[in-house]
């Protein structure tokens, strides 16, 4: 994917990752960076003799990078490797003359274009060291963050169409643990390290065997009821579009499955995610606390009428989430789907200094999202995508319980 459309994805999915400073010793890291090399190569990307693996990562990361092409060419593999910084991402978003936007967008989706045909492998690492200070800098200013969203939305469709047709595997890491995700936690940066790595090396046998029930009955399902003790009361249909189990390892046929998002997979991964249909949902949200950015969103409200997110109300913080969608028009503000956690080593963390830590992976966790779903079957085709966690959220299909404050119901994840 080439730079520009890599950072495009990441920004406007507000879902970014850095690298924080580690307290081991660089032999420490050594050989956890060859251990996790070797899992990504040899399971979660299922590397072949003869392929073509990109791995994009920033300064920071090139250790793993290094390690994991290594491991890629003792799989018979070809690594290619490709740098991000934050010097020219802020170029980009800074001082790229607007009457050159049209021209670079294009010159971008070629580039992808061309990346996508030509990779077996896409594996992505962590770019940024402060993303929230970095992206937070870039949305602040509304006016050309505004013209960046316009031009993007015009070759948006074409993109999400080679990115589906592409039948490239995917593979999302967020690892070494990321300092704005350790400064939102309040945790030490060792123990949020301690709980990322267990996350990533915990029992994923189990999760999938847990993802495959969900999957089934969200396949097969017609209607989504969501309640939280907060306040949210939210109903919306399923399309039959079918449901992504997203882990530490492709599903068995995932590899030619027509939507990206079930060639995806995440470490730390563990959750089941759905395109709904969008002008279905109906009902109260209410979010309690979040963050958008580097800002905290306290006691959001709003509501979805046949699928449009309307009357945006918060204690604080706001205006960020407004100017964001406000950035670029519906579909940005259209109900996109569902997504659900299973990761049991993942914890939210809502208390200490910081923001808060809540990973779509977590078990338990529900979060819904606006905007581009397209990865899912989805009709949303647009830049932006705006999750909401749903703390202690109950969550049923067609009556059935599937998640009851914030737990995994055990009949559900044991189910075969």
């Amino acid at each position: 994917m080439s730079t520009a459309r890599t950072l495009h994805l990441v920004a406007v999915g507000m879902l970014v990752s850095t690298a924080a400073i580690s307290s081991r010793s660089s032999a420490q890291q050594g050989d956890r960076y060859s251990d996790l090399a070797r899992r990504i190569v040899q399971t979660s990307a299922a590397v072949k003799p003869g392929e073509a693996v990109w791995i994009t990562g920033g300064r920071h990361t090139l250790p793993l990078m290094e390690a994991i092409g290594e491991e890629v060419t003792r799989a018979g593999g070809s690594p290619v490797l490709t740098l991000e910084t934050e010097r020219l991402t802020a170029a980009f978003f800074k001082e790229l003359p607007e009457q050159h936007l049209r021209a670079a967008d294009s010159v971008s989706l070629a580039v992808a274009g061309h990346e996508l045909a030509s990779a077996n492998v896409m594996i992505f690492l962590p770019t940024f060291q402060n993303p929230d200070t970095l992206f937070g800098s870039f949305a602040a200013d509304t006016v050309r963050y505004a013209k960046l969203m316009k031009t993007w939305s015009v070759t948006q469709q074409r993109f999400d169409e080679m990115r589906n047709s592409a039948r490239t595997r995917f593979v999302a890491l967020n690892y070494p643990p990321t300092s704005s995700d350790v400064a939102r936690s309040g945790m030490d940066s060792a123990s949020f390290d301690r709980m990322i790595w267990e996350a990533v090396t915990t029992d994923y046998d189990q999760m999938a065997a847990a993802g495959r029930s969900i999957k089934k009955l969200l396949d097969a399902g017609k209607t989504v009821h969501i309640t939280t003790p907060d306040g949210t009361d939210l109903r919306f249909s399923l399309a039959g579009r079918p449901a992504a189990v997203i882990g530490a390892t492709l599903e068995p046929g995932a590899s030619n499955a027509k939507m990206s998002a079930q060639r995806t997979v995440t470490l730390p991964g563990g959750r089941v995610a759905v395109a709904a249909l969008e002008t279905s949902a109906s009902g109260k949200v209410v979010v309690s606390r979040s963050s958008c950015f580097a800002n905290p969103l306290v006691n959001a409200r709003f509501e979805f009428r046949a699928g449009k997110l309307t009357g945006f109300q918060a204690d604080s913080g706001g205006a960020c989430i407004t100017s964001y969608l406000g950035a670029t028009p519906s579909p940005a503000d259209m109900f996109g789907g569902l997504s659900i956690g299973l990761n049991p080593a993942l914890k939210p963390v809502e208390s200490g200094a910081g923001l808060g830590y809540r990973p779509w992976e977590a078990s338990g966790a529900v979060v819904i999202f606006v905007g581009n779903n397209t990865d899912l079957g989805g009709r949303n085709v647009t830049p932006a995508m705006a999750p909401f966690w749903l703390s202690r959220a109950t969550m049923e299909v067609d009556g059935r319980v599937l998640v009851r404050d914030g737990r995994v119901m055990s009949e559900v994840s044991q189910a075969r």
